[in-house]
């Protein structure tokens, strides 16, 4: 647009004045000429043009192509090509730089001034464009944080209410995110995962506190209580509009692929993939961890517990992915600071599995 600041890069000052005094008479502002690179970035630096005009073979060691690939990345100043030279390599490479014209010498003034006016309104487009993703990149990156504060504060929440299991969502967490990753799942669907497990046991505040530290076996009605908690935990998160399925997730971790498990008896595929991540997670988890009634057990009860399952209650390729991680070292430290690896019992017990 006319007023705009122009640089001018050209290597035949006759050529460069020329253009100089058209770019004048036509209302534009000419910030400076420039024969070389080195030129040419001091006076960018000095007064930031709003386009500049670039012949492809200048004075110097650096071509005109190079220099437009610095201006853009550098400094964000689009450019227009001028040239007396057309072959294709040349204008292959001039288009590749991501500039804005290519004008061939001689040219008409109109023909140039066409040129720069479209040149700067796209070039500004461009600008918004770039500016209004990188806000909705930070607007979601906030909202992401948000969510990860919320999620941690509520299993927070649990563990407070169960000393004995401190730390098993956070576990759990890891090692859920870990298979999903050797699974090669996207890395949204990832995160989704992760916070899942982080609150998969959200459900259990409406617990008795006394049942969830019971240092026995618990009865068959005692049982049924904890069992409760998946459909709990579904009703706490329903509302809350996650980026992910969380609340689904939830409420489906302790499904078993065989219909087996609760509280709606769900089979194979009806039960989400990030559910059959974090119910394999779990299982593993629930005797990794030091509990008052029994001690941990190690990898070599994991591997043979899952091994058990797999295609039973928990899905082949999944169990796959954890026997993997587990036969590698993957490890995370319990509550009392060594690193534990096993696989809780599948059914009974206060595990909950």
């Amino acid at each position: 647009m006319r007023g705009s600041k122009i640089l001018v890069i050209e290597d035949e000052l006759i050529t460069a004045e020329s253009i100089r005094e058209s770019l004048g008479r036509a209302g534009y502002a000419v910030t400076g000429v420039a024969t070389t690179a080195d030129e040419a970035f001091a006076l960018v630096r000095e007064d930031p043009p709003d386009l500049s005009l670039v012949d492809i073979r200048i004075r110097g060691g650096t071509d005109g192509i190079e220099v437009a690939r610095r201006l853009a990345a550098d400094f964000d100043i689009p450019v227009i090509f001028l040239t007396a030279y057309s072959d294709n390599d040349v204008v292959s490479r001039a288009r590749d730089s991501l500039s804005y014209g290519y004008l061939l010498k001689p040219f008409e003034d109109r023909e140039l001034y066409s040129n720069i006016e479209i040149a700067i309104h796209k070039h500004r487009a461009d600008r918004a464009v770039r500016e209004s993703e990188a806000r909705l990149r930070e607007s979601n990156e906030k909202l992401r944080a948000t969510v990860i504060g919320i999620a941690a504060a509520m299993a927070v929440a649990v563990e407070t209410r169960d000393p004995y299991t401190a730390g098993h969502q956070r576990r759990v967490a890891e090692l859920a995110a870990a298979m999903a990753r050797r699974l090669d799942l996207p890395g949204d669907t990832i995160d989704g995962i992760r916070i899942a497990a982080s609150i998969h046991d959200i459900g259990k505040l409406g617990v008795p506190a006394e049942l969830l530290v019971k240092p026995t076996r618990l009865t068959a009605l005692e049982l049924e209580l904890i069992k409760t908690h998946a459909r709990a935990g579904y009703d706490i998160l329903k509302n809350i509009d996650f980026p992910w399925p969380i609340a689904e997730t939830v409420y489906q971790h302790h499904e078993r692929i065989d219909g087996s498990g609760y509280p709606r008896g769900l089979k194979g595929d009806d039960i989400l993939t990030e559910a059959r991540i974090i119910a394999v997670a779990d299982a593993v988890e629930a005797i990794a961890s030091h509990r008052p009634y029994r001690p941990a057990l190690g990898i070599d009860a994991a591997v043979a517990e899952l091994g058990a399952s797999r295609g039973k209650l928990f899905d082949p390729g999944i169990v796959d992915a954890c026997v993997s991680l587990l036969k590698t070292g993957f490890g995370f430290t319990t509550e009392t600071g060594n690193e534990a690896a096993g696989c809780g019992p599948m059914e009974g017990g206060n595990e909950e599995t």
